[in-house]
């Protein structure tokens, strides 16, 4: 391809193709990046990721010209029950150590097609690639139970033994991709140690209990996929979620769940893992999934997208998603191109910011500001709101209120909102996970508390969904109030300055999908539900900030002091100052003992130094021309900033 192809040209082609399919199916399958990984850096060298987009796309259009043989066969696992499948082999000679593969699984109720096209697309990069229907799914024989009993876990085991059975096939570079259920298998790969090179799992995490049961509450997707779908399904499971639906007790799930969770496994987990979870996930929680993920010893990496269960609607998250899975894979199964972007500690963790879609990295290190594990000042700033009549304040009220609201069984109920005024100035919410504390009551023998935060721009009245947390009471005494402290899914968003943050409160959805976005199922019994706050009576919520103090609302933001001061800001010789040593300055008791790293917005450390002193300068010449973030870390202090280099 000519490398002076005119961009707009280029680009014109390329949107041809993204309207058919090519691009769409980016998130799902990263083949393109595979082959571009090669061809770009060696022939365009660097180029930004809007540009390679449709590169992408001719490069998808000039692989499929070598067809692979596709062989749709069936295999008997050992009970006897056929399983149905297709693979994919290259139409090229194979390496004398034999062909990578990759085994994909799709998601519940679909069937093996799910992946043909993936599967024709790897093999005609050189990889084979087998795609199954799952027990009970597609044309494949047997009931399904559920996805970590042991006759579904024996039919992957067996299925990962036929892909390193297959001719030619290098049975130490298999591995195992997949979505949803898919991502589950390729998660159960790497936990119970089924002897692949790596796996890739996406929107799925192995904690059911806190994805299907969290604080007494039956996930709503889950429940009605289980009961409604027309995948055989063992009885007793179905009758036991079908139970659990219609008297909202969830004891007998919880406890299953609990028995089959992979939460023991996580801490032995040797096969190397790419983790991609979704914010607004229906089916699971992401809070879990980044638990799951902190606990991994293994060599990992995780990316979280603001989206619900599947892509988002903004293609480039997605096309990064497709991205960091096709150098994963690259390096994993091709021992090729080690790409410290993708596999350094320094840059594991990688989150999209919903409010401003910027993506933020983070080190493996620095659990504390993506996890949770340390809420202090020096790594994140608390911020309570207080629940007033209609408002959420910084101090709780001098006077005890209450709100009312009514719930009835199917119909659910209308949310009460209570709003902050607008904020001074821009708030990161830290992607930890933000803690409730409601004092309640309720009329009726059961209820539940469910709370959604949004973010709301007042001048159109655009609400953006921040996140979302609930509680239920199986058992509620008679005229007692209750105090729940429960926590929302993890989010990184940032609240923009004069924007509200609103908390919609309501004790239970209706029976059919609706306005309120179903999570849970509702209470069995009708009444009204009242929080309390004010006086001596507190209901809160509290939200961290990322390495900010925290920003009052309604009034001007206070002045902070210049803990890591660089200059000059812009640098570079396109700037003011032509220069291109930057001065980077860190304010603090603890200056002598600092490390500060330059990293590029991929995450990559392009340069580091062991500060001598408050001061440390470093000399960017060899740097492009570009955004840049600015970590100085030591001891329990952490603080960030960035520099832009002009050229």
């Amino acid at each position: 391809m000519d490398a002076a192809l005119a961009p707009r040209e280029l680009s014109r082609f390329g949107n041809r193709i993204v309207k058919g399919h090519a691009l769409r199916a980016l998130f799902l399958s990263p083949y393109a990046y595979l082959l571009a990984s090669h061809i770009i850096e060696q022939r365009l060298g660097k180029v930004p990721m809007k540009r390679l987009i449709p590169v992408f796309c001719i490069l998808y259009t000039f692989t499929l010209s070598a067809q692979p043989v596709v062989v749709d066969t069936a295999v008997q696992m050992s009970d006897g029950v056929t399983l149905d499948l297709l693979y994919a082999r290259p139409q090229v000679n194979p390496p004398f150590e034999g062909f990578p593969a990759i085994l994909f699984v799709h998601g519940f109720a679909g069937n093996k097609d799910a992946h043909r096209n993936d599967a024709k697309n790897f093999a005609s990069l050189g990889a084979m690639a087998v795609s199954y229907s799952v027990r009970g799914q597609g044309a494949s024989g047997g009931t399904f139970s559920f996805f970590t009993e042991d006759r579904i876990l024996d039919d992957l085991r067996e299925m990962i033994a036929f892909t390193k059975s297959l001719p030619n096939v290098n049975p130490d570079k298999i591995a195992v991709y997949g979505f949803s259920q898919g991502g589950l298998h390729a998660w159960s790969a790497a936990a119970y140690d089924m002897g692949v090179r790596t796996a890739v799992s996406f929107i799925a995490n192995g904690r059911f209990e806190e994805n299907w049961t969290q604080n007494n509450a039956l996930n709503w997707l889950f429940g009605t996929t289980y009961t409604t779908t027309t995948v055989p399904i063992d009885p007793a499971i179905k009758q036991m979620v079908q139970a659990a639906i219609n008297t909202g007790n969830i004891g007998d799930v919880r406890a299953y769940m609990q028995a089959h969770t992979t939460k023991p496994l996580e801490t032995s987990v040797n096969t190397p893992v790419l983790m991609i979870f979704t914010t607004y996930d229906q089916y699971f929680n992401p809070s879990a999934g980044i638990r799951q993920f902190s606990r991994i010893p293994a060599n990992k990496r995780m990316l979280l997208i603001p989206a619900g269960h599947g892509p988002s609607n903004n293609t480039e998250w997605n096309d990064y998603g497709g991205y960091v899975a096709g150098r994963w894979l690259l390096h994993h199964l091709l021992d090729e191109l080690p790409d410290p972007n993708i596999l350094s500690p320094d840059s594991a963790v990688q989150i999209y910011d919903a409010g401003t879609g910027e993506l933020r990295t983070f080190a493996l290190r620095d659990s504390a500001r993506w996890l949770g594990t340390d809420r202090t000042p020096q790594t994140l700033h608390r911020k309570r709101l207080y629940f007033d009549t209609n408002s959420l304040g910084d101090t709780n009220p001098p006077d005890e209120g209450e709100q009312t609201i009514a719930y009835l069984v199917n119909l659910g109920s209308t949310p009460k909102k209570f709003r902050t005024e607008p904020l001074a100035e821009d708030f990161t919410i830290a992607p930890v996970p933000i803690t409730a504390s409601l004092t309640t009551d309720a009329t009726a023998p059961s209820y539940q508390m469910n709370v959604q935060l949004y973010e709301i721009n007042p001048s159109t009245n655009e609400a953006v969904q921040i996140t979302r947390g609930h509680y239920h009471f199986p058992d509620n005494p008679a005229g007692s109030r209750d105090w729940m402290t429960f926590e929302f899914n993890a989010a990184l968003h940032t609240v923009r300055a004069g924007h509200i943050i609103e908390a919609r409160v309501h004790p239970g959805h209706a029976a059919i999908t609706n306005l309120t976005n179903n999570f849970v199922f509702g209470p069995r019994d009708n009444g009204f539900t009242s929080i309390y706050f004010g006086g001596g009576t507190e209901s809160w919520i509290e939200l961290y900030s990322l390495n900010q103090p925290p920003v009052s609302v309604g009034e001007a933001p206070v002045a902070k002091s210049e803990e890591l001061a660089i200059y000059p800001n812009p640098a570079g010789p396109a700037s003011l100052s032509g220069s291109d040593v930057v001065t980077v300055q860190v304010n603090g008791s603890e200056a002598m003992n600092y490390e500060v790293r330059l990293y590029n917005q991929l995450g990559k450390v392009v340069a580091s130094q062991r500060a001598s002193g408050a001061v440390t300068r470093f000399n960017v010449a060899d740097l492009p021309a570009g955004m840049y973030y600015v970590i100085a870390s030591g001891g329990s202090e952490y603080r960030t900033s960035s520099v832009m280099l002009l050229r």
